[in-house]
């Protein structure tokens, strides 16, 4: 899916980490949700399957922000 693959090219940028959770969240919907013109809910749940397994889970930017580049690049 492209808006994995633009998270997944996001968070390959070390800068990505240095980002508070709002910040994160501004880039999610502006850089992903918006410019590819998707469903919110459907971007989240299918990045939450990919994490955790599960449609839903805790607030995505902080959670993207503690799991860290290299696990993420792994589950993503």
């Amino acid at each position: 899916k492209e808006a994995v693959a633009i998270l997944r090219n996001m968070i390959q940028d070390e800068s990505f980490f240095k980002l508070t959770s709002k910040e994160v969240n501004e880039r999610l919907w502006e850089e992903i949700i918006h410019k590819l013109e998707i469903d919110s809910k459907e971007f989240f749940s299918c990045v939450y399957v990919r994490l955790i397994g599960r449609p839903q889970g805790p607030r995505l930017p902080q959670f993207l922000l503690e799991i860290g580049s290299e696990k993420l690049t792994q589950l993503l």
